[in-house]
């Protein structure tokens, strides 16, 4: 059998040293009494916040607010924030109520549902309906507490949440989608638990007509790590943790262009590496761009790690600047008339930069993006770098 992956359906409809050592201190961060939080401290939504979570499969899911929608200016009610994830198909959108309570709205600011409810209170349900889903939520407690990356979080709340979804919608037999979930103050979700009953059966046809059935897990989150402003700033680890380099998709889609989406890549001992590629199939070769980042002395030779050139890399400021190269071939293409004479690159694009103990190379293969633009990452990977 084969276990199915799957990000909370909700959100789908929305869209080594071994020997012993001292350990380090734990910052510890203390809730106002619960009659003085609001849920709005439990959700916090500021533009640049961002969330690393590890799922039961060993996998990581990022989390960023990219963008806040002000309320026109002789409008009423909040600021709507975007969140875009890496297990979202759709970004998702936040707002807060009149009375304080979180909430899930669409692209045009409709309500969808009350996420968390204001005041906080346990055991006093709150309903509504998402899609065919009936949907219950609750606090279970108000006084949990939490430790992630160092940090110990206290106050936390727990919330219950449940969908029931009608036969044939989608599953074949009636089905309850039980949620715990747990958010502490200034931080957010740390903890997203979930279950089904029964348990759906999926099936999946493969390429060669095989068919593999399984069973529906729903995903399991733990917070790893986090950047979210007013917080208490986790430690950056010492030792290269992929997991806490908080870079999206959406930083991708922002700087150069929506059409390179997150592909594979391995990346060499020692290192990260992020890969996006363009799937529109309007370029012979694979356009792409490439993250890559490892530890670095200060001091240490950064042009070495450029590449070989026939021109001259350029000084911006800290950053290495080395522009692609190109060049005219001649190419017999199946099915032409003739001889093409088209341009090639020989050398791509790259950025090479340190910021923290760290060297980030960014490499931009067949102008997947102009180098002006690639460049705009800089300041963002300089942040989540920094110590």
């Amino acid at each position: 059998m084969r276990a199915l992956l799957r990000t909370g359906l909700l959100l789908w409809i929305a869209a080594c040293d071994c020997g012993p050592a001292e350990p380090e201190p734990v910052e510890e961060r203390e809730a106002s009494p619960a009659e003085e939080r609001r849920a709005a401290t439990l959700f916090p939504r500021g533009l640049g916040d961002r969330w690393a979570y590890r799922t039961s499969g060993g996998q990581t899911v990022r989390r960023a607010i990219t963008a806040t929608v002000e309320p026109p200016p002789d409008g009423e009610g909040a600021s709507t924030s975007v969140r875009f994830g890496t297990d979202h198909l759709h970004a998702m959108r936040f707002t807060t109520g009149p009375g304080g309570s979180v909430i899930l709205v669409s692209a045009h600011g409709e309500t969808i549902a009350t996420w968390l409810a204001d005041p906080l209170r346990v055991d006093e349900p709150w309903s509504y309906t998402m899609g065919d889903a009936e949907c219950e939520a609750r606090y279970v407690s108000l006084d949990e507490s939490a430790e992630v990356a160092g940090v110990a979080l206290r106050g936390c709340a727990e919330v219950e949440r449940a969908c029931r979804y009608p036969a044939g919608k989608p599953f074949p037999r009636a089905t309850t989608e039980t949620r715990v979930e747990r958010y502490c103050p200034g931080v957010g979700l740390v903890r997203d638990h979930g279950r089904y009953e029964p348990s759906p059966i999926r099936q999946i046809r493969s390429a060669d007509g095989t068919v593999d059935e399984g069973e529906l897990q729903p995903i399991q989150l733990d917070l790893h790590y986090y950047r979210v402003a007013g917080a208490p700033a986790p430690p950056l680890p010492n030792a290269l943790d992929c997991d806490a380099i908080l870079l999206l998709p959406s930083d991708v889609h922002a700087a150069c262009s929506p059409a390179l989406v997150a592909a594979d890549a391995e990346a060499p001992e020692g290192a990260c590496r992020f890969r996006f590629e363009a799937n529109d199939g309007e370029a012979r070769a694979t356009r792409a761009l490439m993250v890559e980042v490892r530890a670095h002395e200060a001091g240490a030779d950064l042009e070495g790690w450029v590449g070989e050139r026939s021109a001259p890399v350029e000084r911006e400021g800290e950053v290495i600047v080395a522009r692609p190269e190109l060049a005219t071939g001649v190419f017999d293409e199946p099915g032409a008339e003739g001889l093409e004479r088209r341009q090639v690159e020989t050398a791509p694009g790259v950025l090479v930069f340190a910021e923290g103990g760290f060297a980030v190379r960014i490499e931009v293969e067949n102008q997947s993006c102009a180098i002006e633009h690639a460049q705009r990452l800089a300041p963002l990977l300089r942040s989540l770098l920094r110590r």
